[in-house]
């Protein structure tokens, strides 16, 4: 499982994957601030709240675009899987687990990279504003991270058990993306006053973790609504089950793979 590891941590760094999402990151951060000096927070406290929100979902649709590309690494490797998993000491669980350990550190590049965008940007705008939290912004990643990944891993599987799915799947894979992106709005534009709404979305669970790290206050249940705060082990409560859930899913989709399915899936 070592070599595995290395493996991919060479395959990832290295690859134009990895570049062409922190690009991304960058557009998705200049359009972040763009927006926050049309809305004119009234203080540095609202400055704050918003500049964290930009850099979580600057993040959130960042690592969403990572998945995408990541997932065909299960494509790629579909084919010899059957046999490794057959003839060798490698296992489903163990595969993931290499899996998720590579990606998870460049989901980590990822979020320093946001991070430094993140200070140049509000240090050309005259206001710095720093992570409050960094260890738990590390956890925050951590979780998000997995959260994405293991969603990706589901659909790729799915499309390779189902073969006629195969046709939709680069279209499947865009959804977290259109999710994540949908769920910044709904927080930052919408103004509810009921928690479910951030507690059952594992999108916005996971991205108000990281911006309650970053801002270093209690969060609004929604932007425009502060008249109650939200429960931070509720947002962890809001994640925690997703990731354990697709993990285990994954991984028993990763044992009803064969070679039949993997061929099929490449001549399609």
């Amino acid at each position: 499982m070592k070599s595995l590891f290395i493996h991919y941590i060479r395959r990832l760094v290295l690859k134009a994957n990895l570049s062409w999402v922190l690009g991304f990151l960058i557009f998705w951060s200049i359009l972040s601030m763009l927006l926050i000096n049309v809305y004119k927070p009234s203080n540095f406290r609202e400055y704050a709240l918003y500049i964290s929100l930009g850099y979580s979902s600057t993040t959130l649709i960042a690592l969403s675009t990572f998945a995408i590309g990541i997932a065909f690494a299960i494509f790629f490797n579909a084919q010899a899987l059957p046999f490794m998993f057959k003839f060798s000491k490698l296992t489903p669980l163990k595969y993931i687990i290499a899996f998720y350990s590579a990606n998870l550190l460049d989901a980590e590049i990822i979020s320093i990279f946001s991070i430094l965008v993140f200070i140049i940007l509000t240090k050309l705008n005259g206001n710095v504003v720093l992570p409050s939290n960094p260890g738990l912004l590390i956890v925050g990643i951590f979780f998000e991270g997995l959260f994405l990944i293991s969603i990706a891993i589901l659909i790729e599987l799915f499309s390779l058990i189902k073969i006629k799915m195969l046709q939709y799947s680069l279209f499947l894979l865009y959804i977290p993306m259109f999710i994540a992106i949908a769920s910044y709005f709904l927080y930052t534009v919408y103004p509810y006053s009921n928690p479910i709404l951030d507690y059952a979305n594992p999108f916005l669970s996971s991205m108000l973790l990281t911006v309650y790290s970053y801002y270093g206050h209690s969060l609004p249940i929604s932007a425009r609504d502060y008249n109650s705060t939200l429960s931070i082990p509720y947002l962890f409560l809001g994640i925690l089950p997703w990731v354990l859930v697709l993990t285990v899913v994954d991984i028993l989709l990763l044992r009803k793979i064969y070679l039949r399915q993997a061929e099929e899936q490449r001549m399609f």
